[in-house]
C-alpha cells in the first residue's frame, strides 16, 4: 500500500492498487430489436411504435435510433417528428393529420 495516496478526512484510510484481467463472455449477447404497433388503425388514430420490448442489451440501455424507408408524402413530416425525440426515445407517436393511407 502506498501512504498518502488517497485519504478521508480522519487519515484513517489506506491505498492499494492491482489489476485484473477481463475476458470476453463465452456467448457475446446480440441484441433483438423487437418493435410493437397496431396492426390497423383508424384514419383518426395516433399510430404509437414501441421499442421497450427488446432484448439483449445485456444490463446496459439500449440506443434506439429511429428513421424512415425513403419516399412517400408524409416522410419529411415523420423525419421531423424523428428528429425531434429526445436522445434513448423508445416509442415514437405519429399524429394522424400525416399519416397517408396505404403509404406511411
Amino acid at each position: 500500500l502506498r501512504p498518502g495516496v488517497i485519504r478521508n478526512r480522519k487519515e484513517t484510510s489506506f491505498t492499494s492498487a492491482g489489476s485484473v484481467r477481463v475476458a470476453a463472455p463465452d456467448t457475446v449477447v446480440q441484441p433483438q430489436a423487437i418493435v410493437s404497433a397496431p396492426a390497423t388503425i383508424s384514419a383518426i388514430d395516433y399510430l404509437q411504435l414501441d421499442a421497450r420490448s427488446s432484448r439483449g442489451a445485456a444490463g446496459r440501455a439500449f440506443v434506439y435510433q429511429w428513421g424512415v424507408v425513403p419516399g412517400g408524402a408524409s416522410q419529411e413530416a415523420v423525419m421531423d417528428i424523428l428528429r425531434a425525440l429526445p436522445t434513448g426515445a423508445s416509442v415514437v407517436t405519429i399524429p394522424h393529420e400525416i399519416i397517408v393511407a396505404g403509404e406511411t
